[in-house]
């Protein structure tokens, strides 16, 4: 779990923090954590993901711009990067993989970025024949073409960027030791796409950070937020992103409102998708009814998902329901013990159906989105029901704890398998 307050290391502590009694492994874990990018999916993942691997008692080389205090400070080291310009941040990581940290051997390089995992390859895998893997939460093409498709991003810059990221995720996943996918849609792409051998694949959800994800005084929540104690509130989690389906949720307002007047929204986050978003609210006249957080620190989203009586998960169909879903967001809601109405989707559907936890509903259909979300509002007993069911399974399944020892357990069999094949480092 994060703790805030405690100082992060710097450069200069390497040899102090990084124990080397053999215990649990050494893992450079090169995802760039920054804060122009807000308390986002990608970085809340990267974070939790660290702070469970270091409870397991392995030690971790992190990229860091931000100040992330974690609980077992002690076996985390962090080199500083700068918080924006992408020249200055690869220069930053690969200076100090070649410079401060050339004679560090790692057991093993994580990544959950193609094109920071190639640099972490070149630069320490192959010199000191470290073995990598790699996470796959989804396929940078499709999202940006997503992003190009509602911006219209043109030119050289954009071209460099989408041939880039496509040559960088070809040949990371070649040279892989192992491939974490979050759904088995993934893992399904992997194999008929890329021609990845499936032996290499393993599937392990996403999940939630139980310890402050979990159910709450909704009243106390509303109060501390300023909210109507008298209303009834529809959340939204997360990153407004093109696949998120935000402007169909915003088209489901009206209709939501036509049948429960009380019906107020919290729209949590920011994102390209914030000034359309707003717009469209505009244009249908239901601007007065929506509460744009913009970015809020990932502490206090607990807060609002809380102070909610339903949260949603509009998803759309393009990228998608290719490969799957294994939305944080989802998992969170479910943790606070709240019912869900989240777009059918595949995994997201799974998820709902084998927990109890919420209606899954035809994608890009704001009709859909107000009859489930009607439905719900009217029926108390209903929503907690599912509340109670969604959050049982996320504290038994979901849990960050589980996440990162599943993922423990991948990176600690591809080191041994290195052993026994003779090519195994210890730093």
């Amino acid at each position: 779990m994060l703790q805030i307050g405690l100082p992060l290391y710097c450069d200069a502590h390497l040899r102090r923090v990084m124990p080397t009694d053999g215990s649990g492994l050494d893992i450079l874990f090169i995802e760039p954590l920054k804060s122009s990018e807000g308390a986002n999916g990608k970085v809340t993942h990267s974070c939790e993901l660290i702070a469970g691997l270091a409870a397991g008692h392995n030690r971790l080389h992190i990229f860091s711009a931000v100040d992330l205090p974690f609980v077992h400070m002690d076996h985390i080291f962090c080199s500083s990067i700068p918080d924006r310009g992408n020249l200055r941040l690869y220069g930053s990581i690969v200076r100090s993989l070649l410079c401060k940290d050339s004679s560090r051997r790692y057991d093993v390089i994580y990544t959950r970025n193609s094109f920071f995992g190639v640099l972490g390859d070149l630069f320490s895998g192959r010199i000191h024949g470290t073995p990598i893997i790699c996470e796959v939460n989804g396929f940078f093409g499709d999202e940006i073409r997503l992003i190009d498709d509602n911006h219209s991003s043109s030119g050289i810059a954009a071209w460099m960027n989408r041939t880039l990221c496509t040559v960088s995720e070809q040949y990371l996943l070649k040279r892989a030791d192992a491939i974490i996918a979050v759904t088995a849609g993934i893992k399904r792409h992997l194999v008929e796409e890329y021609g990845v051998d499936e032996k290499k694949i393993t599937v392990i959800e996403n999940g939630a950070n139980t310890g402050i994800f979990r159910p709450g005084d909704q009243e106390e929540a509303r109060k501390k937020l300023g909210l109507d104690l008298s209303a009834r509130y529809i959340c939204f989690t997360g990153n407004f992103a093109p696949w998120q389906g935000l402007p169909d949720l915003v088209r489901a307002i009206p209709l939501i409102r036509d049948t429960c007047p009380a019906a107020r929204f919290l729209l949590v986050g920011d994102g390209v998708m914030r000034e359309q978003c707003t717009t469209l609210a505009e244009e249908l006249g239901v601007r007065d009814r929506i509460h744009f957080t913009g970015r809020v620190a990932y502490e206090s989203v607990p807060d609002y998902v809380t102070a909610s009586d339903v949260c949603v998960a509009p998803f759309i169909r393009d990228r998608n329901d290719k490969i799957g879903l294994s939305p944080l967001k989802v998992y969170e809601y479910m943790g606070c013990g709240k019912p869900v109405v989240a777009s059918d989707i595949a995994g997201v559907r799974e998820l709902l159906d084998l927990s109890g936890g919420g209606i899954p509903v035809r994608p890009e259909n704001p009709q859909a989105i107000a009859s489930a979300v009607t439905m719900l509002l009217a029926d108390r007993e209903k929503r907690t029901q599912m509340g109670r069911a969604g959050c049982e399974y996320v504290r038994k399944n979901n849990s960050w704890e589980v996440v990162a020892r599943k993922v423990g357990d991948v990176c600690s069999e591809v080191v041994s398998r290195r052993s026994r094949n003779g090519r195994g480092h210890r730093g």
